[in-house]
């Protein structure tokens, strides 16, 4: 799960998802990623 790690603190850093909680943001990695 190290590339979820990385990817959520990119976007964090983006600031484009900062208001999404980890749970939010892994449901929306595997919505855009698959």
């Amino acid at each position: 799960m190290d590339d979820y790690i990385y990817y959520y603190n990119n976007f964090r850093y983006q600031n484009r998802l900062n208001s999404m909680s980890p749970f939010e943001f892994r449901k929306y990695l595997s919505t855009e990623r698959a």
